[in-house]
């Protein structure tokens, strides 16, 4: 293999749309963090002021290229080209916000024959980020799929091995079932603990806005959770045990996070003592939702939605909530919901 976090497979199409996508929306120091470049590759790009992949590319399509353009010696071109066309796009980089066009980066490692087969199969379904979900995590063995003969199964194979350590275990696992009754595929659902973490927002809103009380981050993440969640807890809920509820609760990291687990100001597990760690104390499992807090602005964290843009992305069904209030100026207190990726910035808002 190449470096453990690239898929081992040739790049089969360099002009493919994935790759142009990826490049089209993120910049040379984005992307570096995930494939590093020497000094002397970043000094070119600085000293010629390219801080976009787009900038970067065009230089690379000029006359002479790369080292006509920047003047810089073969490696450092050879460098800069690798981030341009990379032999197959590493595991690590960013993923796509796009269901669609994420299931296509996926799917940049195959061949066209594998990927005309894997499309009919999940754009069938009326979720297909869960049907991919399915495909990578279940037994299948791939013998129902039209198309997918001996040749196509050992491409597929290796690839579904690989995304495997890349594509995060839903909270309840995908059955077959679930995708041909083209239901909900029997994940929690957010509705039902949408309108639970609404109700009990908007009463702690109400409470910590008309009242004296003042605290900063952790103490209002307490007294929500003791003071107005816990009561929510009912039989038959998606919340229906106070010890379902966690403050600093640990979940896999995302694309923005290097880190194995990242810890969220408070999350939602769907059992009692719930958490991110399988039986090999791997971790692995996800929650039913997960919040950030901030009690010092009233405009919400940049960084907050963008990580949980990045998690729920990854874990489609799993619902995020970014929470923001001034515990001084109490003008206003904002939730903001994402849900697959997507932004709700106008969920709650009371005032």
């Amino acid at each position: 293999m190449h470096d453990p976090g690239t898929i081992d497979m040739t790049w089969k199409t360099p002009k493919d749309l994935t790759l142009q996508m990826i490049l089209d929306r993120y910049s040379v120091a984005e992307l570096v963090v995930y494939q590093p470049l020497s000094e002397q590759a970043l000094a070119c790009c600085a000293e010629h002021g390219v801080r976009t992949m787009v900038q970067l590319r065009k230089a690379a399509q000029a006359e002479g290229g790369l080292r006509a353009r920047f003047q810089c010696s073969t490696a450092e071109e050879e460098e800069l080209m690798s981030l341009l066309a990379p032999p197959g796009i590493p595991a690590q980089w960013p993923a796509l916000t796009d269901a669609k066009e994420r299931i296509q980066q996926h799917y940049a490692h195959l061949s066209v024959r594998c990927r005309t087969a894997l499309n009919g199969w999940v754009f069938e379904h009326t979720n297909p980020a869960l049907a991919l979900q399915y495909l990578v995590h279940s037994d299948l063995p791939f013998d129902h799929i039209r198309s997918v003969g001996a040749i196509a199964l050992a491409e597929l194979l290796p690839w579904r091995a690989q995304l495997r350590t890349i594509v995060p275990v839903a909270a309840v696992p995908i059955t077959r079932k679930m995708l041909q009754s083209r239901q909900p595929f029997g994940l929690p659902q957010p509705e039902r603990l949408e309108a639970v973490l609404n109700r009990s927002l908007q009463a702690f809103a109400k409470q910590v806005l008309h009242s004296k009380w003042y605290g900063k981050e952790r103490e209002a993440v307490s007294y929500y959770a003791f003071g107005q969640l816990v009561r929510q807890c009912k039989a038959g809920s998606p919340l229906y045990h106070p010890a379902q509820i966690a403050i600093e609760g640990r979940l896999p990291g995302s694309a923005l996070n290097k880190k194995k687990e990242v810890c969220k100001d408070l999350v939602i597990w769907p059992t009692p003592g719930g958490n991110c760690w399988n039986a090999e104390r791997k971790s692995q499992h996800y929650p039913l939702a997960v919040m950030e807090w901030k009690a010092n602005g009233e405009e919400f964290s940049a960084y907050d939605i963008k990580h949980l843009v990045a998690l729920t992305t990854g874990c489609p069904g799993m619902l995020g909530l970014v929470v923001t209030f001034h515990a001084v100026r109490k003008n206003v207190f904002r939730v903001a919901r994402i849900l697959n990726g997507e932004v709700q910035y106008d969920w709650l808002e009371v005032r």
